[in-house]
């Protein structure tokens, strides 16, 4: 049983599977909550662990029937308490407001445009500011649950020399599935690090809101559950939070590909046509891309 009470690691029932017939090989992965299973030797998949028993291994069936035959649909609770959110006050959606005479909102525009920023992204991430209040000359990026409700949203200034850069809406980040309403996790799904590099990815995307996640956020039990393909489009500073959040995702069962970032630091310094060139010549991350990044990591010289 792994440390998160939802993983459990047995030996492989498939008759065919080269460790079958070693006990200390646990190659089976199951995730208890929704009967996902995953063997790591002869890569038998599926999404219901009771009839790979009956078929393969009857004598333990029951006792598979007691330990896996529980609602796996049901989403795992976050232990924390849910806040409504709310769009701040006198909200202006940038798109219906393109001749305003507001200095500020020309301004919010102008420094859109400089980052790339077309009236098509203006609509298609809702994009907006307000004239006054504490996010004013602020881009505001709103995230919409599923049922198009506001779970989030972020505000950036446009001054550089104004602190804080963000202001974020009072809700746990782990809570957050950022624009779940644009997401299909039976897509490969392309995960950024903030808006502004959402902003320049092409389809099925968003954005952890920092960098990094865990196994108790909603982002990454939804990725689980759907045993969702992802991309990790990441900042280059960061290699062994890649490494990290790479394996997490791999041990429940979804493939991960990385982006490489090539001349460019994060995904938003790219273009959106850049973005999509990179996006092909994205690799698949195996356990041993972590051991080569860990023995590339070592300095000229050291001792091991």
């Amino acid at each position: 049983m792994a440390n998160d009470g939802v993983n459990v690691a047995v030996r492989c029932v498939n008759p065919k599977c080269d460790s079958r017939s070693d006990p200390s090989k646990l190659k089976l992965a199951v995730k208890l909550d929704d009967e996902l299973y995953h063997c790591w030797v002869c890569d038998l998949k599926g999404r219901r662990i009771l009839p790979l028993f009956r078929k393969y291994a009857p004598a333990h069936l029951a006792a598979a029937r007691e330990l896996f035959s529980r609602e796996g649909t049901q989403k795992r609770p976050v232990d924390v308490v849910e806040v409504s959110i709310e769009l701040p006050s006198g909200f202006l959606l940038l798109a219906k407001n393109l001749n305003s005479r507001d200095p500020d909102v020309k301004a919010v525009l102008r420094y859109l445009t400089t980052r790339g920023i077309t009236e098509e992204d203006l609509w298609r991430f809702r994009l907006g500011t307000t004239v006054r209040g504490r996010t004013r000359r602020r881009v505001i990026f709103p995230s919409l649950k599923s049922d198009g409700e506001i779970n989030y949203w972020v505000a950036r200034t446009i001054d550089e020399n104004r602190k804080p850069k963000y202001l974020n809406s009072k809700a746990a980040k782990k809570t957050v599935v950022f624009n779940e309403i644009d997401i299909d996790f039976h897509k490969r799904l392309t995960l950024v690090e903030g808006p502004f590099d959402l902003i320049k990815c092409d389809e099925n995307a968003t954005c952890l809101l920092g960098s990094s996640i865990g196994k108790t956020y909603s982002l990454f039990h939804e990725c689980a559950r759907f045993r969702t393909p992802v991309l990790l489009a990441l900042d280059s500073d960061m290699p062994e939070k890649i490494q990290k959040m790479a394996k997490m995702f791999y041990e429940t069962g979804c493939e991960v590909e990385i982006l490489p970032l090539g001349k460019f630091a994060d995904v938003g310094e790219m273009s959106r046509k850049q973005f999509v060139f990179q996006k092909q010549h994205a690799y698949t991350w195996t356990p041993m891309d972590s051991l080569y990044q860990k023995i590339f990591a070592i300095k000229s010289g050291s001792i091991i």
